[in-house]
């Protein structure tokens, strides 16, 4: 039994922060090349000669980058999970994830392959996980070595760097600090690499035709399954169901997404009071996922930038509670500045799939145009107009900055309203500033908003200047970008690859 090794996204939520929690609104979500890794073998090879009387399986969880081992006891009967290490280093994603990947192998496995599945759990799971450094914000480890905040000092940490605690003082032995993140949906990446990998490895599923150098669109069906059993993993270990857009990108990549209605999880969230787990994934499998996802993903010759303004993150459910209980109180007023942020919101989605349209239509003279741009603020682009195409693209570019001044503008008095800082002061200054440089077509803060990130979408080359000019307002430019693949099968531990996503996306001088 070979170790089988399965990668998921982490997502930038680009449109539909608080409006994605209800259908039909829709969002456009990003997935990126920072990447969550989820290696799974036996633990035990040979078979122990007692074990086909085992009533229960070990199963190790490792994750290297908080230096933590978790051991658990499954039971073979109910698929409890007991945790027997010292310490608490629970994972709550990875407990649901296995628990959940088990039922699901029981309830489809077909007769004839019943005793190998039972035989393969009684070798019991190790199962490392690992994510890519730009999920974890490494900010002060760069100050504190006097380095400056640039996309450089990232790059030169080594990959799966060790991970720092926001609260330094405490010991890590007996508390759990929060970990620093940079917003990127690590639960939902962590849980989709868990739940493939072990899917993959239970033969639940084939997912061999979705490694990175390959892929094919044969797998839907596979990618559903796997998709199902991450959402569900995800929102059990949650305590909530939330709209689930991050578990959708992280399976299957870049894409507009409307959220699956939430009674479709009512029959997991029962499981929580006692009803057993093999009873409760056939009913979540033949369930009605009514969710809907179309292709989306940038224009070419556009790159999506990522910063960390080092203002300490805001907490997205004590944010998305406060507009929750203002949509309660004024649903008039509400309903009319959703309507606003919905009618923004798709505008910019119409500008930016025109503008994917007419560079394949005409890509010679969109390339001219994007290039001639991408050095130049947006006042002058109209200048560079040299046909009649070109004046058509000009008019896209132009109407998606405005529409994303739109947005801006309506979730900002959503934040007033509500009493939480959407968009804070210090985002708007920076925000406003970032799209008056050369070469930026939209600048805002992702998500749910608030002090954790800010985004930008450059235009060509003109990146690397707004990282520099990031810099001088304080602000890290992080090395994630855009990649629009899902969930992967990988050939190898990514340690052993000497270039990880992040080094490669950047030259080190």
């Amino acid at each position: 039994m070979e170790a089988v090794v399965a990668s998921a996204p982490g997502k930038v939520l680009l449109t539909g922060g608080y409006l994605i929690l209800e259908r039909p609104n829709a969002g456009l979500v990003l997935s990126t090349n920072a990447r969550f890794f989820a290696i799974v073998k036996p633990l035990y090879q040979p078979l122990k000669p007692d074990s086909w009387a085992w009533g229960w399986t070990d199963v190790k969880l490792t994750s290297p980058q908080l230096g933590r081992e978790s051991i658990y006891k499954l039971s073979l009967k109910n698929l409890s999970l007991d945790y027997v290490s010292s310490g608490d280093s629970r994972n709550p994603f990875v407990e649901q994830a296995v628990q959940y990947c088990v039922a699901a192998a029981r309830a489809t496995v077909d007769k004839k392959n019943k005793d190998s599945l039972e035989k393969l759990l009684l070798h019991g799971f190790d199962i490392t996980i690992l994510g890519s450094n730009d999920f974890y914000s490494y900010r002060n480890q760069i100050e504190a070595r006097g380095l400056p905040l640039t996309p450089d000092a990232l790059a030169a940490l080594p990959p799966f760097a060790s991970i720092t605690f926001n609260d330094e003082g405490s010991n890590v032995k007996n508390c759990k600090p929060e970990v620093a993140k940079t917003g990127l949906g690590s639960s939902a990446a962590m849980t989709t690499a868990v739940v493939a990998a072990l899917l993959h490895y239970l033969g639940v599923v084939d997912l061999s035709s979705m490694r990175k150098d390959h892929q094919h669109e044969k797998h839907t069906a596979d990618l559903d399954l796997v998709h199902v059993i991450a959402q569900t993993a995800h929102c059990i270990a949650q305590g909530k169901v939330g709209s689930g857009f991050d578990v959708s990108s992280a399976v299957y990549g870049s894409q507009r997404y409307v959220r699956f209605s939430p009674e479709v999880i009512s029959s997991a969230q029962v499981a929580v009071t006692g009803t057993p787990l093999q009873e409760v994934v056939p009913q979540i499998l033949k369930g009605k996922w009514d969710h809907d996802r179309t292709k989306f993903s940038l224009p070419p010759l556009m790159t999506l930038l990522l910063g960390e303004p080092g203002t300490g993150g805001s907490s997205t459910p004590s944010m998305v509670g406060a507009v929750k209980k203002w949509q309660k109180s004024d649903p008039q007023k509400s309903l009319e500045t959703w309507k606003k942020l919905s009618e923004a919101n798709l505008s910019l989605e119409m500008q930016l799939n025109t503008l994917s349209k007419l560079a394949e239509e005409h890509w010679e003279e969109y390339k001219n145009l994007i290039n001639s741009c991408s050095i130049l603020k947006s006042e002058k682009w109209t200048q560079q107009v040299t046909t009649p195409n070109q004046e058509i693209i000009v008019k896209a570019l132009l109407g998606a900055r405005d529409a994303m001044l739109g947005i801006r503008y309506h979730m900002h008095q959503m934040g007033e309203a509500a009493g939480v800082p959407i968009e804070p002061e210090s985002q708007t200054k920076l925000l406003d500033a970032t799209m008056r440089m050369e070469g930026v077509l939209l600048a805002g803060v992702p998500g749910a908003g608030g002090f954790d990130a800010v985004f930008a979408v450059t235009l060509g080359d003109a990146g690397s200047h707004v990282s520099n000019s990031w810099s001088s307002f304080n602000v890290l430019a992080l090395l994630v970008r855009e990649d629009p693949q899902g969930v992967s099968l990988e050939n190898a531990d990514p340690r052993t690859k000497a270039i990880t996503s992040s080094i490669s996306s950047v030259n080190i001088e």
